[in-house]
């Protein structure tokens, strides 16, 4: 089973809850997914135990992706590694804003591509780098 909370924050903060008993339904959510600036929690719930959980924070065209897998996963982009600058900021599911260095975070694109990759088959996705 995979449990979603999406908190969209394009207009007035609204959090919406889904539960999907298949992977492909999970799956197919998870590709419709479109907000511009959103908070996005997935657990994937088998027997009642926790097999893992994926985070993605959008913020227009960049994202903070974040596994936790029995510990905490950062996605960075090998192609950004180098990138100085100010931080970007990010809004939590409570609203609250966090910075994060332009090394750390992916192009909204990637971070689609790790969250289907991590939805279908469970993995990492490999172009990315992973802390």
């Amino acid at each position: 089973m995979y449990e979603f909370v999406v908190t969209d924050f394009s207009a007035v903060p609204a959090e919406q809850r889904h539960t999907f008993p298949t992977r492909d339904a999970a799956t197919r959510f998870g590709s419709s997914l479109a907000a511009r600036r959103c908070a996005i929690f997935i657990a994937h719930i088998v027997d009642h135990v926790d097999y893992g959980n994926f985070y993605v924070w959008y913020n227009e065209d960049l994202a903070f992706v974040r596994l936790d897998e029995h510990r905490e996963h950062y996605a960075s982009d090998p192609l950004r590694a180098s990138f100085v600058g100010p931080s970007i900021q990010f809004q939590d599911e409570d609203n609250e804003l966090f910075e994060v260095l332009p090394s750390q975070v992916v192009g909204r694109a990637q971070a689609a591509e790790a969250l289907q990759c991590w939805l279908t088959s469970g993995l990492k996705l490999s172009s990315l780098s992973w802390s």
